[in-house]
């Protein structure tokens, strides 16, 4: 247990399923299935009690600011997280787990090591390494789907002119909604095509 105004470093491990933790967590020890995220506050009504969290707001150093990172630092962190501002560096997903966040900062700065900063999912197919091969399949796939997508927004869009008044507001409703879905796989496409060139870059400065 860390003293009063003592600054605890944090010490990062990483589970089978890609989840960073800190093991200095005050609870690390009292929790025996390891948990990020609560559930739903509806679907507390109905399930077992959960055990806290792992997250930074529950740890007793955090509450005492006396974590490398500060009270505040971790608020801004967390609040980027809330607004979707943290993606996946190599398929740009969402990244919903700040642990990950903290472990990258942590070791750039105190041992300067690069880390990517990865989604559970990517981590998974490096770990199997299948990286690229799983980037290529989610291309592929996310390259007809959004495809198809376009094509909807297309036809929808021809349909405008043959359709009565009235059906106009619901053809306009689904091409907002295709050309949003559309949006996100072309997007999911660029930031994987860019994660599988970097991964191959890393991978020859590696084995160089």
């Amino acid at each position: 247990m860390a003293q009063d105004n003592e600054v605890v470093q944090p010490n990062f491990i990483i589970d089978e399923e890609g989840r960073v933790f800190c093991t200095k967590h005050t609870l690390f020890n009292k929790v025996p299935e390891k948990t990020e995220e609560c559930l739903p506050p509806i679907l507390t009504l109905f399930a077992t009690p959960q055990p806290p969290p792992l997250t930074c707001k529950t740890c007793g150093y955090y509450f005492r600011d006396s974590c490398y990172f500060s009270a505040t630092s971790i608020n801004e962190i967390v609040h980027a997280r809330d607004r979707g501002q943290i993606i996946c560096e190599f398929c740009g997903e969402k990244i919903t787990r700040v642990m990950s966040v903290f472990q990258k900062i942590f070791y750039e700065n105190n041992f300067g090591v690069k880390m990517p900063l990865v989604c559970c999912g990517c981590f998974a197919s490096l770990k199997n390494n299948d990286f690229v091969g799983q980037a290529k399949r989610n291309i592929f796939w996310w390259t007809i789907i959004s495809f198809g997508s376009l094509f909807a927004c297309f036809y929808y869009i021809s349909m405008l002119f043959i359709l009565v008044p009235w059906g106009i507001a619901a053809i306009i409703f689904g091409l907002f909604f295709w050309a949003y879905f559309s949006y996100n796989y072309i997007r999911r496409i660029y930031y994987t095509w860019k994660g599988k060139k970097r991964y191959q870059q890393l991978e020859e400065k590696f084995n160089a």
